[in-house]
């Protein structure tokens, strides 16, 4: 169960530092 929520919180990083990312890319290329 541990392990299960560990996953999750790692999935939820990853998927907010994609997001971030890609934030960061689209607004560094429109200028």
């Amino acid at each position: 169960m541990q392990n299960n929520a560990r996953v999750k919180t790692d999935y939820l990083f990853l998927n907010q530092s994609a997001l971030a990312g890609t934030y960061l890319y689209s607004s560094r290329n429109s200028s």
